[in-house]
């Protein structure tokens, strides 16, 4: 059982009726702008210097092959860009490769030369090693340990 009640089916006929109308109207407008497209298409595919009286009427069959083939054209252009994107895809791996590799170049000779510095500075400390007084020796320092006594251990 519904919420709502239903209409009268005189309603519902009309209510269809007025939708179908909408409909054709509209069906009617796109076949308009759709023709004015195409004229507007053909003006601007046209060469400046010709003029009015040197148009030619183009019949309905040369105007849908002239879109044909210029849908055709449009398609071959769009593929070869799809083609050449996919290929830059492809490359994006050794793009970044390289890319990584170019900012690692500074990181490791940096590297290189903080391990030199410090082979230096090693070999600097123990060629004075023996020049330097020697430390006393500390022993480590032993605390007295206390010994708790837990209170369970206390009792009998």
């Amino acid at each position: 059982m519904s919420r709502f009640p239903e209409p009268p089916p005189e309603k519902l006929y009309a209510e269809l009726q007025r939708l179908q109308e909408e409909i054709l109207l509209r069906d009617q407008l796109i076949q308009q702008l759709s023709r004015q497209l195409y004229t507007e298409l053909d003006r601007q595919a046209m060469p400046p210097e010709a003029t009015a009286a040197e148009a030619v009427p183009i019949s309905e069959p040369e105007r849908v092959e002239t879109s044909t083939e210029h849908l055709q054209q449009e398609y071959l252009a769009l593929k070869a860009r799809n083609q050449q994107l996919e290929h830059q895809l492809l490359q994006l791996p050794q793009i970044y490769q390289r890319k990584f590799e170019e900012r690692l170049e500074p990181l490791q000779a940096r590297l290189q030369f903080l391990e030199a510095e410090n082979q230096r500075l090693q070999a600097h400390l123990h060629s004075e090693a023996p020049l330097l007084p020697e430390a006393p020796v500390r022993q480590p320092v032993q605390l007295p340990l206390r010994h708790y006594v837990s209170d369970y251990s206390a009792q009998p």
